[in-house]
């Protein structure tokens, strides 16, 4: 475990210097770049910009074509605007001028993907599609009707991707093929966090070729089937049984039996509940015994599959506290 890694709320991974490592981009009171050398340990941190960051998001991304990763951020401060900073290849960066692109002031999420097919990034945030120019400069191409953190997926396989969005209730908005979103389902599911967090991720649950969705917040867990158009149908749903201040969830074949099973984090400031792995017993999350640190971040926790025989976990650390950024677990610890 590397040492002296500093904390923050957010965190993306990807080779920032162009070196073939891993390095981490961390969000938080300021923004920090962490250079890898490829064995799993990390060195030479360095503060890239001086900020004031709440419950905000990340993604690493070329925005600007030069074959490098920048970054687009988010923050959830009001009277606040994302930034978009500029990778110079060498995991140093400069910040793009952005013709105001307001944040949410409560939530933070984003997401990067080409949804309008001209070759460069775009991006979603809690309720706003931003249009890149393929410099890097963002404008505002449609205010959605729902709101909630997105994702963006091929939800009903005609070819380009679709939003799907998670708050009190599950969204989906259909591209029709030039980056314009349309509503087309919204199931209400009425979930109530008492941390205020509704979190999902999608993945093929029963290997039929489309995407489906786990949804969990408050004291609920549920399971959406989609029927390869991009309308969902709540296979089950049942109480959540532990984790029940849930600070984020992602799908991934843990174990490699094919199917996806479930990391699911814990928020740090309420009792002392563990981020936990769910395993996949028949498209049923059944809760396994293995634990890890409990997490504040709403949207940090994400998993890497770094090496051949380990998938890890980045979670980072409420400001203040020490970032326990890489967790290793080998395969086949499926102890029901």
């Amino acid at each position: 475990m590397s040492e002296g890694i500093p904390d923050g709320f957010s965190v993306d991974v990807g080779d920032l210097n162009m070196d073939g490592a891993l390095d981490l981009f961390i969000i938080g009171d300021n923004h920090w770049t962490v250079f890898g050398n490829g064995d799993g340990t990390f060195t030479n941190w360095q503060i890239i910009l001086h900020t004031d960051i709440w419950n905000g998001d990340i993604r690493l991304g070329d925005l600007d074509g030069d074959g490098d990763l920048d970054a687009f951020i988010s923050t959830a401060r009001s009277q606040a605007y994302h930034q978009v900073l500029l990778n110079n290849g060498d995991g140093t960066f400069e910040e793009k001028a952005q013709p105001n692109i307001p944040s949410h002031p409560n939530r933070g999420a984003i997401d990067l993907a080409d949804f309008d097919n001209d070759g460069d990034l775009d991006a979603v945030t809690w309720n706003h599609v931003w249009i890149n120019d393929g410099l890097a400069l963002f404008t505002l191409g449609q205010e959605l009707t729902t709101f909630g953190d997105p994702l963006f997926v091929d939800i009903d396989n005609d070819g380009d991707l679709d939003i799907c969005q998670a708050h009190n209730d599950f969204h989906v908005q259909i591209n029709d093929g030039m980056g314009h979103f349309s509503q087309h389902i919204t199931i209400e599911m009425q979930l109530n966090s008492p941390a205020g967090g509704i979190y999902f991720d999608l993945g093929d649950l029963d290997n039929d070729g489309d995407m489906d969705a786990v949804v969990v917040g408050g004291d609920w867990l549920f399971q959406l089937e989609n029927d390869g158009s991009g309308t969902f149908s709540a296979s089950s749903w049942r109480p959540y049984g532990v984790n029940r201040n849930v600070s984020g969830i992602h799908l991934v074949d843990l174990d490699e039996d094919g199917d996806l099973d479930m990391m699911a984090g814990a928020r740090r400031y309420f009792g002392h509940e563990k981020s936990k792995i769910f395993w996949n017993v028949d498209q049923s999350f059944i809760p396994g015994t293995q634990e890890f640190p409990p997490v504040l971040r709403v949207f940090g926790m994400k998993l890497r599959n770094c090496y051949l025989d380990e998938i890890e976990v980045q979670i980072p650390r409420w400001p203040g506290q020490s970032i326990q950024e890489l967790i290793p677990f080998t395969n086949n610890q499926c102890t029901e």
